[in-house]
């Protein structure tokens, strides 16, 4: 399975990310499934860490630091 690369990424209220893929695809990713993963996944309930959210050079994931981060096949298959 090939799975495309993230191209853009819009935070919206209550953890959800609206993901674009380079397919044309759009995709919405409720991070309350990843919230509990670890400690470093809590900062996610802080609105201005979420909102912080950026694309992975090469459009492999998505990520807010060096310990929070999503990758591209999670989001294309745990997403709406």
């Amino acid at each position: 399975m090939i799975i495309p690369k993230i191209i853009n990424v819009l935070p919206k209220d209550n953890l959800i990310l609206n993901v674009e893929f380079s397919d044309g695809q759009t995709k919405l990713f409720d991070c309350h499934k990843v919230i509990n993963r670890n400690e470093h996944f809590q900062k996610l309930k802080d609105n201005s860490f979420f909102k912080n959210v950026h694309v992975d050079v090469g459009g492999h994931g998505l990520s807010w630091d060096d310990y929070v981060d999503i990758s591209e096949y999670e989001i294309i298959q745990d997403s709406q």
